[in-house]
């Protein structure tokens, strides 16, 4: 009986696994996509923002 327990525990352990995997894969790939669209508006910009950040550092202020 003990073995069959552990086999259950095991398994349920591989299934949350599984789902908390899936949910941070879910996370990465949100973060990744804001990543991108941050950056493809900066690109369509033409990096006017960062400019102004740049600026701001030279200055002495921060961002």
């Amino acid at each position: 009986m003990a073995g069959g327990t552990m086999d259950l525990a095991t398994r349920h352990y591989h299934v949350l696994r599984q789902k908390s995997l899936c949910g941070w894969a879910l996370v990465e790939e949100c973060v990744a996509g804001a990543v991108w669209w941050v950056l493809s508006l900066q690109w369509r910009d033409g990096g006017a923002a960062w400019r102004k950040v740049d600026e701001g550092r030279r200055d002495g202020k921060t961002a």
